[in-house]
């Protein structure tokens, strides 16, 4: 459900051109939000009765909630665009009028939902079904060793363009990290799952730039990079690194760039194959069960993502301190 919110960011967005098009067509983003929570309820209705149908409401249903959210948003836009609203007289108070305004493009999007709600019944099944086959496919991708590689280097090759490469990624990503997720809790194995990214890769921030943060403050010869290095270290350790990114800088700059992407890179491979070879002994692995947020210290998130075994601890230390070689 709150992917269905999610999808809504990109109509009811504060930007510019979002928000003249608002004032210009009278359109009611709030109840645009309000269709796409309740027709998500139709996509998600189930005949159980012994309550199963409640696990679509959780990892399940988020790939489903991007569906919906990106249909009703579209279905929405284009009734406000070609003026399909019920015109009231000048005389009616402004209040009045706005809420019918929303009116038909509500009842559109309901049509259509309901329309392909039927199709599905008729066919005998429903759209989590159907989605089912591509979502487990591309789930399947992306716990592969290739898969994450491509995963970590979009992220960081995008921030070189000053591009909040984790936001955009990972809006991609996270329903097949909680689905894998969800799925280890029911005593399955996936790799990458969880806080992997928190605990293997982003050591010190995106880029893993511990190290280069550690070489700045105490080994650079240039007083302006020791004092900006002096500056980043306590943001690095809470996996802040923006004063890296901006006042280095990173982004854009073409020589930082290569250490930058390969960094994560090979600490992430380093982080997956401990785990996928179990290396990380699997029953004391929760990296892949738990999810720690991104801002926690890197040497208690990988604490936390494991819990009490020496040799998944030795494994941590290791994967925590190999980004801080390409940038040394």
């Amino acid at each position: 459900m709150i992917s269905v919110f999610h999808r809504s960011h990109a109509f009811c967005s504060p930007g510019e051109e979002t928000r003249q098009f608002i004032i210009k067509r009278k359109a009611r983003p709030f109840e645009t939000v309000m269709s796409l929570f309740l027709n998500h309820f139709t996509f998600n209705s189930t005949d159980k009765q012994d309550g199963s149908g409640l696990s679509r409401i959780g990892a399940t249903g988020i790939f489903t909630g991007l569906i919906i959210g990106t249909l009703a948003v579209q279905i929405y836009r284009i009734c406000v665009k070609r003026g399909w609203s019920i015109k009231m007289p000048n005389s009616v108070p402004k209040g009045a009028t706005d809420s019918f305004t929303s009116l038909i493009p509500g009842f559109m999007i309901a049509f259509v939902v309901l329309i392909i709600d039927a199709v599905l019944i008729i066919c005998n099944t429903d759209i989590f079904n159907l989605l089912y086959v591509p979502f487990s496919f591309v789930s399947g991708l992306v716990d592969t060793w290739w898969g994450v590689l491509i995963i970590v280097f979009l992220i960081h090759g995008l921030w070189f363009f000053g591009i909040h490469g984790a936001t955009i990624i990972t809006s991609f990503t996270s329903a097949f990290v909680l689905a894998n997720m969800a799925s280890n809790v029911a005593g399955g194995f996936h790799v990458y799952a969880g806080e992997f990214n928190n605990a293997f890769t982003t050591i010190g921030g995106s880029g893993a730039t511990l190290g280069a943060v550690l070489y700045m403050a105490f080994m650079s010869k240039s007083h302006q990079l020791r004092e900006l290095g002096k500056v980043a270290v306590v943001p690095g350790i809470f996996n802040i690194n923006e004063p890296l990114l901006f006042g280095l800088p990173i982004v854009y700059n073409i020589d930082l760039v290569i250490p930058f992407v390969l960094a994560p890179m090979t600490s992430s491979m380093v982080g997956y194959f401990a785990i996928a070879t179990h290396f990380v002994p699997k029953n004391y692995c929760p990296t892949t069960m738990a999810d720690t947020g991104w801002s926690e210290r890197f040497y208690r998130n990988a604490k936390l993502a494991r819990r009490s075994c020496n040799d998944s601890r030795r494994s941590c230390r290791r994967s925590n301190l190999v980004p801080v070689h390409p940038w040394l």
